[in-house]
């Protein structure tokens, strides 16, 4: 049943939802484009196959990193570090930090992705007859559900409050669009609701702040598309013709004013308020007179820039970068036909989100250790302060050094062992250290090792596994203070200040009570031993040599034990 709001309460509702929020990106980092190129098709004996292609926004640099024996691609979507591909007649899934496959399972009649918690949901066309919607598990692509109620071929697909909203276009010959809703918690198939003969070539779906936008593209032979705006709570439907050829949906900005899509094979804006065109050639038409097509479309929301992917679809294959405001700005070499790409990003971790510092100066750098082992939390961040110009080798042991639950293993220069908590990585057993530099988490590049000396605003990362490569190290979490926390938790608990130290310390917590003060070297030798001491009194350091020590302080009701640094 199609359900019309007239329009200037629909207007009033979409403006009201519309300026309720922005997308989530702004406070990421876009790590990389992941592209598919489906190749050059052959309907007999082929010589190329889908390849997988990233593409680093910040070193502009692209790299293959596998191939998939089919000769066409429909789609790729990424959540978190994974992602999913739907080519022809397999989906295989990948890990963005190793490029490795995880899993891979065949299938037929492939359209569009879409992850939901732990489901892959997967809508279907030609040749399929029936069960144009199924899900999958995520992880390892098995099938839980078929959906045998949905009328005709399906494409894009969103997710609002449990509920997947799906196109249904009925392939080349429907005469309608239509969304089908499922229910992904009871699994359970809920209704089509018709958008009118308006809506027909129905295709992408994005959803912002509980409004639906579909791009309808222009039927084979038409002169015109259109763009329907649903807001699922309301039942209200609203569909705006737009002249000329309509492509594929390419994403939202960030607050949702302006939806971007292919129109005459270069790149529009559309207000999604006002419901009209409001730029019709961002990007200019990249070659229709010479055969050549937009094979896919991103808008990047942390940079705010489009990757615009062409093609003759028989010769060659490239990507483009432009401005907001369709200024070129670069280009990157792709495979024959990449009809189908997908913007990874990650969290903009900064030395604001820092926990544990060392040292004291004017310039600031970053450790990051990536363990790589599987676990939830593997890639960890300390702070480091200084002057002058000191080598990674010296942040890693002085962070060690105040970090009791950090240990290091450096021989000769070389980074043989690091040991977190529950987490280690031992040279050999089974692999490696490789270490890296950048200013954030997107741009480490491999160094020479330890030996680098460290610059103001410097990462410098440790990534432990050769196998099957070096990967850089992922987003990391921010290594807790232990000592800080400890501290906070004694509240009037004895504390040595100033930590680190340099000439002398004093014992802070005790009262009016005397105590022993001990310290021991990390091999556990004796080399002070104090009585009498009492809150405030200054204990000289002169003799001591820098490094880290265990301190115990011993009254009569209570022994305190505390590491310390001496510099």
């Amino acid at each position: 049943m199609k359900r019309i709001y007239a329009r200037s309460k629909f207007w009033l509702l979409l403006a009201v939802l519309l300026c309720a929020g922005t997308l989530s990106a702004q406070n990421m980092l876009s790590k990389q484009l992941i592209i598919a190129n489906g190749g050059y098709f052959e309907s007999a004996n082929p010589t190329d196959w889908v390849s997988m292609q990233t593409y680093s926004p910040e070193l502009k640099t692209t790299k293959v990193f596998d191939t998939i024996y089919t000769q066409s691609v429909q789609d790729v979507v990424i959540n978190g570090s994974k992602a999913w591909v739907a080519a022809e007649d397999s989906i295989v899934l990948y890990d963005l930090n190793t490029y490795q496959r995880l899993a891979a399972v065949a299938d037929s009649g492939l359209s569009q992705l879409y992850v939901y918690n732990d489901q892959l949901i997967v809508s279907k066309q030609y040749p399929l007859t029936h069960d144009f919607v199924q899900l999958r598990n995520a992880n390892d692509l098995s099938l839980i559900y078929s959906v045998q109620e949905v009328s005709g071929e399906a494409a894009g697909i969103v997710v609002l409050d449990d509920m997947a909203y799906v196109a249904v276009n009925g392939g080349w010959m429907g005469t309608e669009g239509k969304i089908a809703v499922i229910d992904l918690v009871n699994q359970t198939y809920i209704e089509e609701i018709g958008l009118g003969a308006d809506a027909v070539g129905i295709a992408e779906l994005i959803a912002h702040e509980g409004v639906i936008f579909s791009v309808n593209h222009t039927p084979y032979g038409g002169t015109q598309g259109s763009i329907s705006t649903f807001i699922p709570d309301m039942g209200s439907t609203l569909t705006t013709t737009i002249e000329g050829s309509v492509g594929k949906g390419i994403g939202l900005n960030a607050d949702g004013a302006m939806l971007y899509i292919v129109l005459n094979n270069g790149v529009a804006s559309f207000d999604t308020e006002n419901q009209q065109i409001a730029n019709a050639s961002i990007v200019p038409d990249q070659g229709s007179a010479s055969w050549i097509s937009i094979a896919s479309a991103d808008y990047d929301l942390s940079m705010d820039q489009f990757y615009v992917n062409i093609t003759d679809y028989a010769s060659f294959g490239q990507g483009k970068v432009f401005s907001a405001t369709g200024d070129s700005l670069s280009a990157y070499e792709l495979g024959i036909s990449p009809e189908a790409a997908a913007i990874q990003y990650v969290a903009d971790f900064t030395f604001d989100d820092i926990d544990f510092f060392v040292g004291e100066g004017a310039n600031t750098a970053m450790l990051v250790v990536d363990f790589r082992d599987g676990t939830e939390e593997h890639t960890y961040a300390w702070g480091y302060r200084f002057d002058g110009e000191p080598t990674a080798e010296q942040m890693i042991n002085d962070i060690a050094a105040a970090d009791e639950a950090l240990s290091v293993n450096i021989d000769g220069g070389f980074l043989n062992d690091i040991i977190y908590d529950e987490h280690s990585g031992l040279a050999g057993d089974p692999d490696w250290w490789s270490t890296w530099s950048g200013s954030n988490i997107v741009n480490f590049q491999m160094n020479m090792g330890i030996s680098e000396v460290l610059t103001d605003g410097a990462w410098f990362g440790c990534s432990y596994g050769f196998t099957p490569a070096p990967a850089m190290p992922t987003d990391p979490v921010a290594a807790p203070d232990l000592t800080g926390v400890e501290e906070e938790a004694m509240a009037s608990a004895v504390y040595a200040y100033p930590n680190p130290a340099k000439d002398h310390l004093s014992i802070g917590g005790i009262g009016a009570e005397k105590c022993r003060v001990s310290l021991y070297d990390m091999a556990g030798r004796t080399v002070l031993i104090l009585d009498d001491i009492i809150e405030g009194q200054s204990i000289p350091l002169t003799e001591l040599q820098t490094g880290a020590y265990m301190m115990h302080v011993e009254s009569e009701k209570a022994v305190y034990q505390q590491k310390i640094i001496i510099k």
